[in-house]
């Protein structure tokens, strides 16, 4: 196991570019059939707490690492005592689980180093990792389109 992260919390309204990049996860599977077997999506709104524990938990099967993408977590764990119990339970995720938080909740730019994920992964040293995605404003959509055309081959 490299000394690479392997919790990774992503945040903002940009879910197009962070869909682009959980989606980069799903390359450290080279056989689809193992990919299949070692990833799950979960919504944290209405998984229960031990389908969580088990998904994270388990071990991989025919690969280095399994992947799990939990989305919406600060819709679940709300309050100091729920960001408390999530704290803890992230202090339990084995390193051959990457597990990618996504979750949608508009944090501006002034308030990311008050956020008590953001806070947690600086705390965690080199196994986490945070990165917002924001949508372009509005000035700036013509010029963003305009590159993800030629990024694509477009013109």
């Amino acid at each position: 196991m490299s000394d690479s992260p392997y919790i990774y919390f992503f945040f903002g309204n940009d879910d197009f570019a962070i869909r682009k990049q959980v989606e980069k996860f799903g390359a450290m599977f080279s056989d689809p059939t193992t990919a299949d077997m070692n990833t799950s999506r979960l919504d944290a709104r209405t998984v229960s707490e031990n389908e969580l524990t088990n998904a994270v938990g388990a071990m991989p099967f025919l690969a280095p690492q399994r992947l799990v993408v939990l989305e919406n977590v600060s819709k679940r764990y709300t309050g100091l005592e729920g960001h408390k119990k999530f704290v803890a339970f992230l202090e339990t995720v084995p390193p051959s689980t990457k597990l990618v938080l996504v979750d949608p909740e508009e944090v501006k730019e002034r308030d990311i180093p008050n956020h008590w994920l953001v806070k947690w992964v600086q705390k965690a040293g080199e196994k986490a990792k945070f990165q917002g995605y924001h949508m372009p404003k509005q000035r700036e959509m013509p010029g963003w389109i305009s590159g993800e055309a030629k990024r694509q081959g477009g013109a």
